[in-house]
């Protein structure tokens, strides 16, 4: 038999497999096991860390060949459960093994431990609307600056195994580039089929890897068709691996256009006879930024502690109680003077997008996240002040509120800039929404 199979959403994620029954259909025609046993081929590792180690297929096969300590880490706290439940091996019950629930990039920053050999395994959301999709649970993952925290947990031989479904080469084009940028030339490709299909590519970074890789694999094909694909490298700030090239899809434009038409149609249907909705320019960009500056800040927590439900409940969270500690401060200011708070407003802007937010991860993890969160949540303090200052003083709060509903449209639909540009390119965005809406107040159209 196979084991199990893994859907989710009614979709098959992953298989945890019988590796013992050699008379089963899928052991005699799939690869299987001979991609999972690839790296322990060319190495001997003692200590293994696995990323995405899913239901535990690759800790069976670390444990069966020798492997004294294993770190599994898996995001899905359901599927790590079914690994110790279910699957037929059961290796996250064995005592070399550490099974860590967090997301990858959590916990790279978070351990000091080195290892032999650091595996990402097959290390895919799968769950998408489209391959136009912005950001996804794994998309920190395939950064360079992912690769480099990997290799920092590497002992001074240790060997790095990228393991992925391609479906388009220039892909496996990126994920090559971003290696040799970390690794040099120590890198090596090998294509593998899996269920009739060609279409695994298992990556091998380390010390003097070419000429150990031709004293062993025959396997499979040893390949150099993904070197010098013309792709750029997904970075922290542009983490858009399933984007081929710097843009926004057309899928996307159709859509932001169309929604946008339609929100300012209906808004100025709403006021057509009221002459002063031309008063609200104020309020229109600084929902615009508000949106822009939130959306911003729950993307660069994911980066720090992980794309989680837990995580983005805490920042949404976090932001609603900004948002009322900023009514409340702006209730006991008696001046209505906006200036110095759009100063402080710039000022906590362009330090956070001075600062780079990693270095918080050095810190103890309650301080870290404590410093990283006032310093995203700054900003959002004063736009705050500003906005219930603005607010208090009119006298069509309605009319108000609908600018400020179409300008949050606006603001959100200009994330997508930054698959042009790149998330920290939004803080100038935001600069310029702000700058938009303090002209527009000094104008008196509110």
């Amino acid at each position: 038999m196979i084991g199990y199979e893994i859907a989710v959403n009614q979709t098959q994620h992953q298989y945890a497999f019988d590796f013992t029954d050699k008379k089963s259909e899928w052991y005699l025609i799939n690869n299987f096991r001979k991609i999972y046993e690839l790296p322990y081929n060319l190495a001997k590792p003692k200590s293994v860390l696995v990323i995405g180690a899913g239901s535990g297929n690759d800790v069976v096969i670390a444990l069966d060949r020798g492997a004294e300590t294993i770190d599994a880490v898996e995001i899905d706290p359901t599927i790590a459960k079914m690994g110790k439940n279910l699957h037929p091996q059961r290796p996250y019950l064995d005592k070399k093994v550490n099974v860590f629930v967090d997301d990858a990039r959590s916990f790279l920053n978070k351990t000091d431990k080195k290892y032999d050999l650091v595996v990402f395994s097959y290390l895919d959301a799968h769950r998408l609307l489209s391959q136009f999709s912005t950001i996804r649970l794994d998309n920190f993952i395939y950064t360079v600056e992912s690769f480099k925290e990997a290799k920092k947990h590497l002992n001074p031989n240790g060997m790095l195994v990228v393991t992925y479904r391609v479906f388009h080469d220039w892909i496996a084009g990126r994920l090559q580039k971003e290696l040799e940028e970390v690794f040099g030339n120590n890198v090596i490709a090998y294509k593998a089929s899996t269920y009739r299909r060609d279409d695994t590519v298992i990556f091998f970074a380390a010390p003097n890897i070419h000429k150990i890789a031709r004293q062993n694999f025959k396997e499979f094909i040893l390949t150099d068709k993904y070197k010098n694909i013309d792709v750029p490298s997904a970075t922290d700030d542009w983490p858009y691996l399933y984007l081929i090239r710097k843009s926004i899809s057309r899928h996307y434009i159709y859509v932001v256009l169309c929604v946008l038409v339609l929100s300012l149609v209906f808004i100025y249907s709403m006021l057509k006879n009221k002459i002063q909705h031309l008063k609200h320019y104020h309020f229109f960009f600084l929902g615009a930024a508000f949106m822009l500056m939130e959306t911003k800040s729950i993307t660069r927590f994911a980066l720090l502690y992980g794309s989680t439900w837990v995580i983005n409940t805490a920042v949404i969270g976090s932001i609603l109680f900004m948002i009322l500690f900023a009514n409340l401060v702006a209730s006991k200011i008696k001046s209505y003077r906006l200036e110095p708070f759009y100063a402080l407003l710039a000022v906590a802007i362009v330090l956070e997008w001075y600062i780079d937010t990693s270095v918080f991860l050095s810190f103890n993890r309650t301080l870290g996240l404590i410093l990283s969160s006032a310093l995203l949540a700054l900003p959002l303090f004063f736009a705050g002040i500003i906005f219930a200052r603005s607010f208090k003083e009119v006298k069509n709060p309605a009319n108000v509120f609908a600018f400020n509903l179409a300008g949050a449209v606006l603001g959100g639909m200009l994330e997508y800039s930054a698959m042009i540009a790149g998330f920290k390119a939004l803080s100038f965005i935001v600069l310029a929404l702000y700058a938009a809406s303090y002209v527009s107040f000094k104008k008196k159209l509110i």
